[in-house]
């Protein structure tokens, strides 16, 4: 009998995928370096979501003959990579007769001599279908689609409810390494260990591991530590072994991250390393019984981890760890998507930039992310102008100490933005000669805390607000970041800093932790760029501190573009989880300047991006042509203005329409109060708690409401609308 033959790229229309091994000719720079990035992990082809601005890797795609055991191996191993990847969602496995669809965002199972290999792989399969299939055949095609991955189906459909279920993005990579860090650490402290003593260990860890993944070191080097010892884990068996191991880190790589102090080692027992061990190996869950290790199998692969991940995890594992120092200072990591739109914006990279001359700064750096990226960005310039990728280490480390710089109040995060900027540096080089006298630059500069002779001059310890002349006698042409941003609420632990209380009292500016950051940055970059994230309030409320900081933003400066991100801030957590992650208000960016800026315009560029859904689906922010407004400048330049928050929804013509209303009845309001046997009216749905002790009128249903969901933009069905006693 033949067997009947099917084509699920043509039926799935997903022709258009590009083969990794192909001729690199017509391809973006950017899709050139995500195959580059990817070659080897065992996939065919690799479909491409596009936007007016770049495209997206969506899916991964593996040809195979058969699902035998041989190839069931090779398709854990592939998802295990992609999971560490953390870029995309679905690997689609298929041959002529059959195709399935795997979860990249699930941990990997574990691969042993007694694993049952098509059981714990059918666990993380979502769904599959033979070419005689026809139902399974019909729901892939319409949840799994190129049509459907580019509108995001699974995430809104009702016929992609069951498979949506499959997909707990909370088992990615980095929500899982968080989860992993924040239990080893609760377990250790429960061990009388202490966090500095436990994030040390951590970090060290962390290096080595990326180390050993790139081939840096092997049985060689760590036999010379410990006899027999082949791997990082085998060291850590032994306390005496792991501290001989972290004195030679610190010998070799010097820097301001890995030194050990005299007192740290005898707080350490073998018991902690274990769990240290085990924490990288399979992970550590509260749940988790499991206390086998394998030596031939690890769970995270550092190799694949991207380093600007390794510090939005670090970032977010720190607050985690320090509840109470996050809610006091405002601050909140930056998802690594966002920093790329910024930097796309600022600091554009492919083969025609050769500008990399430039020196950046943020001011609230965190763990390093914006200057990761930022660093990154100037290699791959430079690299541009001179046409060969840099592989000296001398120059890559002028690069850095020369172009990137910090400032930071926390001492745990500058440790760890030092910690990837080495990573970043040691990325360009040759992994075999990374021991061969590399001595890393000292970064941090912390008179209280490091020794005169190990004082760096990139990194700060400082708070930005006061008055630094070792920072302030630089000129930056470029200001970048995510400043911590909220207001003061003692009740909450949210205590302004004396010298945010008395900046804003100096220039009348509401008492918000980010509004000296944004005024200062011209300061910093008089003649540069500026792109910093704040709290969206800060373009709508309507107090006169805020009107003053919006008259002096929009008249003394020049602003670009604003983009406007509040709509996404309370994405669902089971619809491709939140954007922000831990940030609790509505943000913006602002793009602007004092000087020397790009042509100006009387209209400035505003993003209120509402298409949500595509950006859970792939790993950017993805914005819809509809979603961009051009608002005048002139109204902009009012502080009063209700623009911002009528064109985050609507456009110039609602913002007119209003407008006019308003100047013909003084306000909307008293014309629905004069006229009030025509209109019911109210400012929308509130709970009673809400209505007991406001005086304001509100509108309450009597017998139906319309769920949100269901209203349309220009009309609604009354259809539509769902009885009270029914919800």
């Amino acid at each position: 009998m033949i067997m009947e033959k099917i084509d699920f790229k043509e039926l799935l229309y997903l022709e258009k995928s590009i083969d990794v091994f192909a001729n690199k000719d017509n391809l973006s720079e950017s899709q050139i370096a995500i195959i580059d990035e990817v070659r080897d992990f065992g996939i065919d082809e690799i479909y491409f979501s596009t936007n007016e601005e770049r495209s997206y890797p969506a899916v991964f795609l593996k040809r195979v003959t058969s699902f035998d055991i041989k190839t069931l191996k090779e398709i854990a191993n592939t998802q295990q990579k992609l999971w560490n990847y953390h870029k995309v969602l679905f690997l689609y496995v298929y041959n002529d007769t059959e195709i399935r669809i795997y979860n990249c965002s699930e941990k990997p199972i574990i691969i042993a001599k007694n694993t049952d290999v098509e059981n714990e792989l059918g666990k993380i399969q979502i769904t599959k279908a033979e070419y005689n299939d026809k139902s399974s055949l019909e729901s892939i095609i319409d949840v799994f689609s190129a049509i459907a991955i580019d509108t995001g189906v699974i995430w809104t459909s009702d016929i992609a409810y069951e498979l949506r279920k499959k997909v707990d993005l909370k088992r990615k990579v980095d929500k899982y390494l968080v989860e992993s860090l924040i239990n080893t650490t609760n377990q250790l402290v429960k061990l009388d260990l202490t966090k500095e003593v436990i994030h040390k260990i951590i970090l060290r860890s962390l290096f080595l591991l990326y180390l050993e993944d790139r081939g840096a070191t092997d049985s060689n080097f760590y036999s010379t530590i410990k006899p027999q010892a082949t791997t990082y884990f085998d060291v850590l068996d032994d306390v005496d072994s792991t501290y001989q191991l972290y004195a030679t880190l610190e010998k070799y790589f010097n820097g301001n991250v890995f030194a050990v102090e005299n007192e740290e080692q005898k707080q350490v027992k073998k018991e902690h390393l274990q769990i240290i061990k085990r924490c990288f190996t399979i992970g550590y869950e509260k749940d988790n019984s499991q206390s086998v290790l394998f030596e031939d199998w690890r769970l995270f692969n550092f190799k694949i981890i991207q380093i600007e991940l390794l510090s939005e995890i670090y970032e977010r594992f720190l607050e985690e760890t320090n509840p109470k120092e996050k809610k006091s200072t405002g601050a909140f990591y930056t998802p690594p998507s966002l920093v790329e739109l910024i930097l796309n914006e600022k600091l554009p990279i492919d083969h025609k930039n050769t500008h990399y001359d430039i020196k950046i700064l943020d001011p609230a750096c965190g763990s390093g992310i914006f200057l990761v990226e930022s660093y990154r960005r100037i290699v791959k310039r430079y690299e541009n102008k001179i046409g060969r990728k840099v592989t000296d280490f001398e120059k890559l480390k002028d690069l850095l100490v020369n172009h990137i710089f910090g400032i930071e109040l926390n001492p745990q995060a500058i440790v760890v933005s030092a910690f990837s900027l080495y990573l970043a540096l040691l990325d360009n080089l040759d992994p075999k000669t990374l021991w061969q006298s590399k001595k890393l630059p000292y970064l941090i500069n912390d008179p209280e805390n490091i020794s005169p002779n190990k004082q760096g001059y990139n990194l700060y310890h400082r708070d930005s607000i006061r008055k630094n002349e070792d920072i302030e006698k630089h000129t930056f042409d470029l200001v970048v970041g995510n400043p911590p941003f909220g207001t003061e609420d003692k009740s909450k632990g949210v205590i302004l800093l004396d010298s945010i209380r008395e900046y804003c009292n100096e220039h009348n500016f509401a008492k918000e932790m980010v509004l000296p950051f944004l005024h200062k940055a011209i300061n910093f970059a008089p003649n540069g760029e500026i792109a910093l994230i704040f709290n969206t309030k800060i373009l709508t409320n309507t107090g006169s501190t805020y009107q003053n900081f919006r008259k002096w933003l929009f008249n003394d400066c020049y602003v670009e573009k604003i983009y406007n991100f509040s709509i996404l801030r309370k994405a669902p957590k089971d619809f491709g989880g939140q954007l922000f992650g831990s940030a609790l208000g509505p943000i913006c960016i602002a793009f602007y300047g004092k000087e020397n800026l790009p042509k100006k315009t009387d209209r400035i560029v505003y993003y209120a991006p509402k298409t949500y859904v595509k950006s859970n689906v792939l790993d950017g922010v993805v914005i819809d042509s509809t979603d961009v407004k051009y608002l005048p400048r002139e109204e902009c330049q009012n502080p009063c203005t209700k623009i911002w928050k009528i064109a985050m929804w609507g456009g110039e013509q609602d913002f007119n329409l209003i407008k006019k209303i308003e100047k013909n009845f003084i306000s909307i309001e008293k014309y629905l109060k004069d006229n009030s046997d025509d209109w019911v009216y109210g400012s929308g749905l509130h709970s009673p708690s809400a209505m007991q002790k406001s005086k304001n009128q509100f509108f309450k249903p009597t017998k139906k409401v319309i769920d949100l969901k269901r209203v349309d933009r220009y009309y609604t069905s009354e259809t539509a609308a769902t009885m009270i006693d029914k919800i």
